[in-house]
């Protein structure tokens, strides 16, 4: 069993600023990183089930029951954090400065008590900034959705002879079948603003092999 658990933030200027920042924004800018994941937990492991020869169960098993019951393994990977922030913005120029992604003015409070992917913050939160000013809206305000999945695998070993074995896997990836959501549109005044329009992971996925080793 491996635990594997980080508490952490990161604060900077700007993660992926593509050109030089205006000197008037480096307050404004200053605020969580974009890949700022506060609680990020991994668990690992693999338990080998405690029946056939040699173990707690039936360790007197003839050949045929320890053949179907010994042997098999059951591992996990179950992984928990937090959500990347994101950025609300507005899609026109109103500063007149020639530099897109420009900020809204925050006019109420943007989190909801129970976001859905139909509407994950509250646009009336923001409003189009005057003509020719900037919005006091800050850089990474809100966060996406957090990640939660947990994959299994269920093996078993049929040996035959020393140099011969058939080994038979199942796998389930996302066995929760739980959407991790992407952080939704966040361009104030677009018919998609709040709306998550996709996820991080996939759904539930299962795969099953046999193998012959000789």
């Amino acid at each position: 069993l491996l635990v594997s658990y980080t508490h952490a933030k990161c604060r900077d200027e700007g993660s992926n600023q593509s050109g030089p920042l205006t000197v008037n924004f480096l307050k404004a800018n200053h605020a969580v990183c974009d890949y700022d994941l506060p609680n990020n937990v991994t668990i690992s492991s693999v338990y080998e089930l405690p029946f056939g020869s040699g173990r707690k169960f039936l360790p007197n098993a003839g050949r045929l029951v320890n053949g179907a019951l010994g042997g098999w393994q059951v591992a996990g990977v179950f992984m928990a954090r937090d959500g990347l922030p994101f950025t609300p913005v507005i899609s026109s120029d109103n500063a007149n400065t020639g530099i897109g992604s420009q900020r809204p003015t925050v006019v109420g409070d943007a989190t909801l008590a129970n976001p859905t992917p139909n509407l994950w913050f509250n646009p009336a939160a923001f409003a189009i900034p005057t003509k020719y000013t900037y919005g006091n809206g800050g850089r990474n305000i809100l966060r996406a959705d957090a990640l939660v999945q947990l994959d299994l695998t269920l093996e078993m070993n049929f040996v035959f002879t020393e140099a011969r074995r058939l080994q038979f896997r199942a796998e389930a990836f996302n066995i929760s079948n739980t959407p991790a959501f992407a952080a939704p549109g966040a361009t104030i005044g677009s018919s998609s603003v709040g709306i998550v329009t996709s996820t991080l992971n996939s759904g539930r996925v299962l795969h099953g092999a046999l193998k012959f080793y000789f």
